[in-house]
């Protein structure tokens, strides 16, 4: 297995995790965790984190509802074996989410019990979370994400019109139709709004609570308990 091979990722992942915890977690009050090939307005960002009025048991990223990838073609397949359950909750899309650092001691302990599911975004984001005292707060608005050309003009059109905010983040991909002047393009012409990004109190999730609504939830909670 390659050292870049998708299904190594839980294992860095718990190694960052590890890191942080022990090094940073009593220095700064939230961490952020992005793709390398992501792009990044720190300047908003800052702002973002300074609108908070608390630091504690919070995740702040773009969360979405899923459920298991059964096609055995797709990149995020997912076997019955690996995950018997076709709910998988709500969870962070990986290219860019940020944790309070409070979070991270309890994640680390929660790793060493929790069963390993290679989709790190879900292990990192719902598995390490479950039973924890956590809001997710939804923060999509601040993300200038796509897959189409077609729509990613169309997102740039509603930004430049003040019908969204300005991004904080942006991840354009495949590199097939977004080569590398497309998407630099198609970003700093994204940030040439002077509107500040509308910051407001986001909608927000509790990972337990979801767990809980999820068909024979004591089985999946059993399932997230190490063998």
């Amino acid at each position: 297995m390659a050292l870049d091979d998708y299904r190594l990722l839980p294992s860095k992942a718990h190694s960052w995790i590890r890191f942080v915890a022990r090094r940073c977690a009593k220095k700064f009050k939230f961490v952020l965790k992005i793709d390398d090939d992501v792009n990044v307005n720190f300047d908003l960002f800052t702002k973002l984190l300074e609108t908070r009025e608390t630091a504690k048991e919070q995740v702040l990223c773009s969360p979405f509802k899923h459920i298991a990838d059964r096609r055995s073609k797709s990149t995020w397949y997912l076997s019955k074996k690996e995950f018997p359950y076709r709910n998988l909750g709500y969870f962070c899309a990986g290219l860019a989410y940020v944790l309070s650092t409070d979070l991270l001691p309890k994640m680390l302990r929660n790793s060493a019990y929790r069963r390993v599911v290679w989709l790190d975004d879900w292990y990192v984001t719902h598995a390490l979370l479950v039973g924890e005292d956590v809001r997710i707060y939804d923060i999509s608005s601040l993300y200038f994400v796509s897959e189409n050309i077609q729509d990613a003009y169309s997102q740039l059109a509603q930004i430049q019109l003040g019908l969204r905010p300005l991004p904080i983040f942006s991840h354009l991909r495949p590199r097939k139709f977004f080569t590398s002047h497309r998407q630099t393009f198609l970003w700093e012409e994204s940030q040439k709004c002077l509107l500040e990004p509308l910051i407001e109190e986001s909608e927000y999730y509790y990972i337990e609570n979801e767990v809980e609504k999820v068909k024979q939830a004591s089985s999946l909670n059993n399932f997230l308990i190490a063998q």
